[in-house]
């Protein structure tokens, strides 16, 4: 009777040349996954790859969007008299996700500080003649309420030179934040507050 055959040895230099590229592949994945495109009223996150090497490019949104969107509209005047507490999720663990009930407080800040804060340190005409046009627009034609965008609309004209409606803007800012225990927390909470202060003395 014939002996059997013995089995083939195990190819283990192939099965590792496969897992390997299997766990390549994998890695490729799991990077390209955590690098997605993504728009938001805040900005854009563009990612494309040469090989393996990402390129990503970041853009501002064009426009303002703190008490223009419906949202933050609709909540400041059912929060006139009493505001639920704000939440300001950039201090402490910044790898900590923000929860649910902290998301709209989340955008507001960043929204602020992308599109608002730049604005004490501006210098350039061209640049303050467009936030400016930006700002009115959302006063006077979205909101009218809107302390934050009537106080950089100020500031925005003071730097410019047009003191007389950097003067209205400011007592408006001033009315409406003392009117509205909204606009007060956030004030505080993202020390706006001492940006009026200082538009008021600039006037004075």
């Amino acid at each position: 009777m014939a002996k059997p055959k013995a089995p083939a040895s195990p190819d283990y230099a192939g099965a590792a040349k496969a897992q390997g590229v299997a766990n390549i592949d994998a890695a490729r994945t799991t990077a390209q996954l955590s690098n997605p495109n993504m728009i938001t009223p805040y900005g854009n996150q563009t990612v494309s790859y040469q090989g393996d090497i990402p390129t990503v490019t970041l853009g501002k949104a064009r426009t303002f969007s703190v008490g223009a969107t419906g949202s933050i509209q609709k909540r400041e005047r059912e929060e006139k008299q009493h505001a639920k507490p704000f939440h300001y999720v950039l201090s402490g663990d910044p790898a900590r996700v923000p929860a649910r009930e902290e998301l709209e407080d989340f955008w507001f800040t960043i929204d602020y500080k992308i599109n608002y804060e730049p604005i004490l340190t501006m210098t350039d005409e061209r640049r303050l003649s467009k936030k400016e046009a930006m700002l009115a627009e959302i006063c006077e034609r979205m909101t009218t309420d809107n302390a934050l965008g009537l106080l950089f609309l100020g500031i925005a004209q003071y730097k410019r030179g047009k003191t007389a409606l950097a003067s209205l803007a400011a007592q408006s800012a001033r009315r409406y934040l003392e009117e509205s225990d909204f606009w007060r927390l956030r004030f505080a909470a993202l020390q706006i507050d001492e940006h009026l202060l200082w538009l008021e003395r600039g006037l004075s």
